[in-house]
């Protein structure tokens, strides 16, 4: 998205990994306000022929929608199918993961991954069903939905395997590397996922979301829902909505069923991980986030 914002010649959109460069703990050590302000004097410094912004630099709406309001800028989320989302998540922890010179991981790619899932089914499914959705509800609100990857380790550590805990070592000698990274990075996926929605919805409301199926395909909603709600008074002629739309994906995230249904991905998951998903969905959201879902048109799986 950063860079389809960027091929506008009025538009600098960074993008969370290359603002990292100016801002090694984006979120964290700058203020919300600060960073606003640092893109408002990039701008100023090529006398206001350029709009500056950013996307993905870890920063919730209640951090950033403030700051966006009081300096005058626009503040906008994307919302996904949440079993999109999660799969999307989980794949690019996975992908960390393989890019390590001595990972643990027996697979290489995403039709890799689904063929392990398959085979280790009887194995993981004790351990994820083993998971006190009450403490799970619990622990969300411990934390009010804040720094959803702190929550998760906490979350695997503590909640979902507390055989972990209890016996250490000979837990680590009994189970694989591999189920542990794999189960623990589908439900930190599942928490960035739904966390994210929760707080955006509750703090910015309907208005200001981006409907990410529509924003990559639809050149008119891309135009109006997209560019126009971040950037008023910025015209997004033909030429420009031709380059943003030039055959390639807008998001390049992941490579398999990418613009497939949700179904697809659900149903190749383990059928543990289905039943996590949805109990997991009902603490953490309850019955306003899925009214919310169904606005959008994202059907959920009961």
């Amino acid at each position: 998205m950063s860079n389809k914002l960027s091929l506008h010649p009025e538009v600098v959109s960074f993008h969370g990994g290359g603002i990292a460069t100016y801002y090694p703990k984006p979120g964290k050590s700058v203020p919300p306000f600060d960073f606003s302000k640092d893109l408002i004097q990039m701008g100023e410094l090529t006398g206001n022929a350029k709009t500056f912004g950013a996307t993905h630099v870890y920063y919730y709406a209640d951090d950033m929608l403030p700051a966006c309001e009081k300096l005058g800028g626009t503040f906008a989320y994307i919302v996904r199918h949440p079993i999109r989302r999660s799969y999307s998540i989980q794949w690019n922890l996975i992908k960390t993961e393989l890019a390590k010179p001595n990972h643990d991981l027996t697979f290489s790619d995403e039709e890799g991954l689904f063929a392990y899932l398959r085979s280790v089914e009887n194995e993981i499914t004790p351990i994820v069903d083993k998971i006190n959705f009450l403490d799970v509800q619990r622990l969300v609100y411990k934390h009010e939905y804040q720094f959803p990857e702190r929550v998760s380790r906490e979350w695997f550590t503590n909640i979902l395997i507390p055989e972990k805990r209890k016996s250490g070592e000979e837990w680590k000698k009994r189970v694989p590397k591999e189920f542990h990274f794999i189960i623990e990075s589908f439900f930190t996926a599942i928490t960035n996922a739904v966390f994210f929605d929760v707080r955006s919805l509750r703090i910015a409301g309907v208005d200001m979301a981006i409907k990410f199926e529509q924003m990559v395909a639809d050149a008119g909603y891309f135009k109006t829902n997209v560019f126009e709600k971040l950037l008023p008074g910025i015209v997004a002629n033909e030429n420009y909505l031709e380059k943003v739309f030039d055959g390639q994906l807008i998001n390049t995230h992941t490579t398999m069923m990418q613009g497939s249904d949700w179904e697809e991905v659900y149903n190749n998951w383990p059928k543990c991980f289905q039943r996590a998903f949805i109990r997991i969905t009902e603490q953490i959201s309850g019955v306003a986030l899925s009214e919310t879902y169904d606005y959008f048109g994202y059907k959920l799986p009961k």
